[in-house]
């Protein structure tokens, strides 16, 4: 996949030494969510494994994932699968509110926030499968999930929320990739994915907007930067965004910076650097429609990343300490990783050359 690019950036490291999934990566996280899988499995009784209905028995079917931006992009191949296995049901997603936008136009159905879930037990017809894609340790969706009347409840096991579920399944080893994550429990009741690309709705709509805002800033499908990341020890550095900026100037590709939410001080920090217009502010819909006509993206391991890849653009990233087999981007559009060179499960940012990075962006775009 994506061979003729292999020559660019790094590969994902072989696996080694422990790959379970861990409810904490620090012993005593590790130790209270174990006591907390005790605790939960002495006080609940684990419910009985209901039959699945056949797909034309079902009516009204429920999809839970309420996790981050990348997460969500990761979640299509699952959904695609759902929407082709119970065509004729009520489709409902519980997800963040950006959700909404996100999927437009992909034939999904309803798409609704955290709070529906206060309703599921009161809900007339009653849901008959809900599946909880959420991979996360939090317990409070569990517990709503399973004080609710759905026969059929999906979901991993971390810390003891499998008690909530009456088709609960261990967490995969840390090996696994995120989409798959998600198309395996939707496998369990028969929905299965055509592939596991991730992608979003790029129209011609989309499409002639995006070209409108790239024109009113005088650009035509440039390179952008965004070098944000909600963690700061996943960010490359600022000196690495820059000399990659003005390599590219320099090759006369044109330059644009995105910053996302709580990143304006980064972004105008790079975009002064350079000289070069800052696009902040965007909405999910406008993000998209600009990464979807943008020639290339350089960005670190976040969501935007994911975004951009499930909308065919071109992607360069950085990833530091993220399990690499989690995250690994992979995309209709080609997708290079630099990891610093890192034989390692965390990669080395410090080791990550600008030149390359400025090599790998130029063959995208020629």
């Amino acid at each position: 996949m994506n061979e003729r690019w292999v020559e660019f950036g790094d590969q994902p490291p072989v696996p080694s030494g422990d790959l379970r999934q861990h409810d904490s990566s620090h012993w005593r996280g590790r130790l209270v969510y174990g006591l907390r899988s005790l605790v939960m499995r002495a006080t609940h009784r684990q419910p009985p494994t209901p039959l699945i209905p056949k797909p034309d028995q079902v009516k009204r079917l429920l999809v839970v994932q309420v996790e981050g931006l990348g997460d969500l992009v990761l979640t299509e191949p699952a959904l695609r699968a759902l929407r082709m296995h119970y065509p004729h049901a009520e489709r409902v997603l519980v997800a963040p509110p950006f959700a909404a936008d996100l999927f437009a136009g992909s034939g999904w159905g309803t798409i609704t926030t955290e709070d529906y879930l206060d309703e599921i037990g009161h809900q007339v017809p009653p849901f008959d499968i809900v599946i909880d894609l959420t991979n996360r340790v939090e317990i409070k969706n569990a517990r709503r999930i399973g004080h609710s009347s759905i026969p059929v409840r999906i979901g991993y096991e971390r810390a003891g929320r499998g008690v909530y579920y009456n088709i609960p399944r261990p967490m995969p080893e840390i090996t696994v990739p995120t989409r798959q994550l998600h198309t395996r429990l939707v496998s369990i009741v028969g929905a299965e994915a055509p592939d596991e690309i991730p992608r979003l709705p790029r129209g011609e709509d989309r499409l002639r907007r995006g070209r409108a805002h790239w024109k009113q800033m005088k650009l035509d499908k440039p390179v952008v930067l965004m070098p944000g990341s909600n963690y700061p020890e996943a960010r490359w550095s600022i000196d690495g965004f820059e000399k990659v900026g003005r390599a590219l100037q320099n090759q006369q590709v044109p330059v644009a910076i995105i910053a996302g939410p709580g990143e304006l001080e980064l972004g105008a920090e790079l975009a002064n650097r350079l000289d070069v217009p800052l696009k902040s502010g965007t909405t999910m819909i406008e993000l998209m429609d600009l990464l979807a006509t943008a020639g290339a993206l350089l960005t670190n391991n976040t969501g935007p990343l994911h975004v951009a890849g499930g909308l065919q653009t071109p992607t360069v990233s950085t990833m530091g300490p993220a399990v690499p087999w989690r995250w690994w981007p992979v995309y209709d559009a080609p997708s290079i990783v630099f990891r610093g060179g890192s034989t390692d499960r965390v990669g080395d940012l410090t080791r990550i050359d600008p030149l390359e990075v400025t090599a790998a962006l130029l063959h995208l775009i020629e």
